[in-house]
């Protein structure tokens, strides 16, 4: 099974955010039929997730997602009501790519026609003056048989909650996956969101991963969002946060390490509507080899978001001369009473700072990961439920070096 080529139709003037996507490997890639999906111990494989996650109490609930559809033996949920809504698909295969951001595999005709729908629920012990606060792991596991995932979550009035979204394949075979993601915050909830994709996997240079997610916002809700960039082919991730509440903030972060000749796109956009709003973006990239990556980033100001603050910041570092990055933060600002900037830079590790500690007795290497650890630091700060995924990364980057 391949993928149509559709490159000339969605490259155009109208379709700018695809200027730097390359499809011609997606166009070679042949992926499993639903009858050709082999399905390795994954069961089990969850169920170790489950386990190591257990023992560091690092999550309350569990929620299995095979093939789009929940799995109830597997997971292990409460005060988290788990729907499926049925919703019109009509619109054609270009079409949907264009207007959504996400493309579909060939074996799915259509859009999923369900959606899972997530209600996070008041605690019934807690009084009326208490928070909601649950961790709640999503476990999304596709095996060559339907790998269009749509989810939306809904968070109460002050509610606390950390989602995380830990994608989970089989580990052989080509495969592509679609997923979908909505989140609704109500007046005064605080929402974490991580995102993960299998750390520490060597073997998915053949996999294509398309991920859409919008965030809405009401008044004095914060947001936090961090996503763990992984090395498969290619990867697209459109973010697009609305506030539609004032007083609320908005914090998204982003680490990612390439090599190969991987492809990681991100593209962000933030639509400021209201008074008093704060928003950040810190996106970090480390290239090596013949990866490139690229982050575009907007924050969009109406004129009545007077108040907004916003900062944007895309450092990247490269390793190796065919190694790419492209970084296209942009403004567009409608009002005069807001603080707003942006920056990105692409370079290499800074020589002083390397010298410095090579002079101390550091050996090159050691001196490199010293760097590139305070280099990743910031991005995990307010994720303290991602120490191992730090760790991966060092570890990785030890590899690599």
């Amino acid at each position: 099974m391949k993928i149509i080529d559709f490159q000339e139709k969605i490259h155009n003037d109208k379709t700018d955010m695809w200027r730097f996507t390359n499809f011609s490997k997606l166009k070679k890639a042949t992926f499993l039929e639903e009858n050709e999906s082999e399905l390795c111990d994954i069961e089990s494989k969850i169920e170790s997730i489950i386990e190591d996650h257990k023992a560091a109490n690092r999550f309350d609930d569990f929620i299995v997602i095979i093939d789009g559809q929940v799995d109830n033996s597997l997971s292990g949920v409460q005060n988290v009501s788990v729907d499926f809504v049925e919703f019109d698909s009509s619109e054609n295969f270009v079409d949907s790519i264009v207007t959504s951001d996400l493309i579909l595999d060939s074996s799915n005709k259509t859009w999923s026609k369900k959606q899972i729908v997530l209600n996070l629920e008041p605690d019934t012990e807690s009084t009326d003056n208490e928070c909601v606060q649950k961790r709640i792991k999503l476990i999304i596991v596709s095996t060559g048989n339907n790998n269009s995932v749509n989810i939306h979550i809904n968070c109460p009035e002050k509610s606390e909650s950390a989602w995380t979204l830990l994608e989970v394949f089989p580990e052989q075979s080509s495969f592509i996956q679609n997923h979908q993601l909505t989140v609704n915050q109500l007046d005064g909830s605080k929402v974490n969101i991580v995102y993960l994709k299998s750390l520490g996997q060597d073997n998915l240079s053949d996999s294509y991963h398309f991920l859409s997610s919008r965030i809405k916002l009401g008044k004095n809700c914060k947001l936090k969002t961090l996503d763990c960039m992984e090395n498969s082919s290619f990867t697209r991730h459109k973010l697009c946060v609305d506030f539609d509440g004032e007083d609320s903030t908005a914090d998204l972060f982003g680490i990612g390490l390439f090599k190969e000749e991987t492809a990681q796109h991100t593209h962000i956009q933030i639509n400021h509507r209201v008074k008093n709003c704060t928003s950040s973006q810190l996106y970090k990239h480390m290239l090596f080899n013949r990866a490139s990556a690229e982050f575009a980033g907007l924050v969009s100001v109406s004129e009545g978001a007077s108040g907004t603050l916003s900062n944007q910041s895309n450092p990247n570092l490269v390793f190796s001369d065919d190694a790419r990055a492209y970084s296209r933060p942009q403004l567009n600002i409608l009002n005069d009473d807001v603080q707003c900037n942006h920056g990105a830079t692409v370079g290499q590790i800074d020589e002083l700072s390397l010298f410095y500690l090579k002079s101390r007795g550091v050996s090159e290497k050691e001196a490199k990961l010293v760097l590139l650890k305070g280099f990743i630091e910031d991005v995990f700060n307010d994720f303290s439920e991602c120490e191992q995924e730090k760790s991966s990364y060092l570890e990785e980057l030890r590899k690599v070096l």
